[in-house]
């Protein structure tokens, strides 16, 4: 039964090419545009974290001497 519902999801994305590629063409670009934004925030992570190493960061309240 399963491989019926296959064949029948196949001949309806086949029908339809045009449609079928623009559907594919919209995933990639997601996927692509996903994988971009998750390796830049990696990639900021790893700097900062490289160059905090050696800041020493001095903090003090507003207004108190």
């Amino acid at each position: 039964m399963p491989s019926k519902t296959c064949l029948l999801i196949l001949k309806n994305l086949l029908r339809s090419k045009t449609r079928f590629l623009i559907s594919l063409l919209g995933c990639t670009i997601a996927g692509a545009v996903i994988c971009f934004f998750l390796s830049a925030e990696r990639s900021l992570n790893r700097v900062t974290n490289i160059a905090g190493r050696d800041a020493n960061l001095i903090m003090r309240q507003k207004d108190r001497f």
